[in-house]
């Protein structure tokens, strides 16, 4: 039923330069939105995405998650559809970010304890911490 629209928005996301990867996760947005819409494509309106959008904050999507369904019908809309998207009416959803808690004593003393058996063979007290704390420097890389 809407096959002639994905294909549209696989040509338009070909000829943009998008990896396939990207095209394929489009496609499979507009799947879902159609599915729930149940419309001709040719008769969508920014409105159906703007319903969309806010059902799937409504029902707790992931920022993540709900702004790949927003970048696949932007993406329709303005490359396909040729119609206004406006972003200050369509909003995209904002991760809620927060500042790393850190351990009580308590918990400290939890978390490694278990390596003060391993004292006496090749681990040492303070080398578990410096493994324990280098895996999280990734992390920590990685959201700042």
């Amino acid at each position: 039923m809407y096959e002639d629209i994905l294909q549209l928005v696989t040509i338009a996301a070909q000829k943009k330069n998008l990896k396939e990867s990207t095209i394929h996760t489009y496609r499979q947005s507009l799947k879902h939105f159609f599915k729930l819409t149940s419309k001709s494509w040719t008769e969508l309106t920014i409105t159906d995405a703007d319903e969309f959008l806010t059902a799937k904050r409504l029902a707790g999507a992931m920022p993540e998650t709900y702004n790949h369904y927003y970048a696949a019908l932007r993406f329709m809309y303005k490359r396909v559809l040729k119609l206004n998207w406006d972003e200050d009416e369509i909003p995209r959803m904002k991760r809620d970010r927060s500042l790393p808690t850190v351990l009580s004593r308590e918990k400290f003393h939890v978390l490694f304890y278990p390596f003060r058996l391993y004292r006496k063979s090749h681990f040492s007290y303070p080398c578990a911490i410096v493994i324990v704390l280098s895996s999280f420097i990734p992390i920590i890389s990685a959201n700042t």
